[in-house]
């Protein structure tokens, strides 16, 4: 979800889930705490679901439930139960998505398809493109949630999906893990292991792995029913 998506004005919201930014302005929600939920493979989402986006959010709804449905069958073996996906204002404002931690239901802020505004200063950014990446990541925590796996952004059930997910779409081999204090000459700090991503960069996948220019290049819009 955490775009100067890959880190963000430097907020750290006191509540849970705290607010994990995209490294230019704005930000995801982590999800959790885990939640008991059905793992495994599932069937195709039925077209009732797709009636009742459409009838909500119009085209955006369609074009959710679509993306949806590609994403989860071509990236999570379609297992990532369909919990919704509402359109509107996130849970903070600056969040670009978020997912329910207790149903795994995802929220998209309307601004990603339909912008009134330089929303987060990247109106040059937002789109089809850059909302199919913030779907992306929250789908993300609603698989690791679905199996009870901890969907925290600096966790190793997260990182092992980086990885994954990284060579699947394309963006090459990456190495993660829960960047952690430790001791470096005398000095106790938290950083990364060498050649591994950063927790900003965890935070905003995959947006902070995407290549300059990668979201103004497909910036279409849509207006969004609410």
């Amino acid at each position: 979800m955490t775009m100067r998506r890959t880190h963000h004005t430097p907020v750290t919201d006191p509540v849970t889930p705290a607010a994990v930014l995209l490294p230019e302005a704005v930000g995801y929600a982590e999800s959790a705490p885990a939640r008991s939920g059905t793992s495994g493979r599932l069937a195709p989402i039925p077209a009732t679901y797709r009636a009742a986006q459409v009838i909500l959010w119009g085209p955006a709804g369609a074009w959710a439930h679509d993306t949806f449905s590609e994403l989860n069958a071509q990236y999570f073996a379609n297992a990532i139960p369909h919990a919704g996906i509402a359109w509107g204002l996130t849970p903070h404002g600056h969040l670009l998505g978020y997912t329910h931690r207790i149903d795994g239901r995802i929220t998209l802020h309307s601004a990603l398809l339909d912008p009134h505004s330089n929303a987060w200063g990247m109106w040059s950014r937002l789109g089809e493109r850059c909302a199919r990446d913030v779907l992306l990541h929250e789908m993300i925590h609603a698989f690791l949630l679905s199996r009870d796996e901890c969907p925290d952004h600096n966790a190793r059930p997260w990182c092992r999906e980086v990885e994954r997910l990284a060579l699947a779409l394309g963006l090459g081999v990456v190495h993660a893990a829960p960047v952690k204090a430790r001791r470096i000459n005398g000095r106790v700090v938290k950083r990364p292991l060498d050649g591994h991503l950063t927790q900003k960069a965890l935070g905003a996948f995959p947006h902070s792995l995407r290549p300059v220019g990668y979201y103004e290049s497909a910036n279409n819009r849509m207006r969004i029913r609410l």
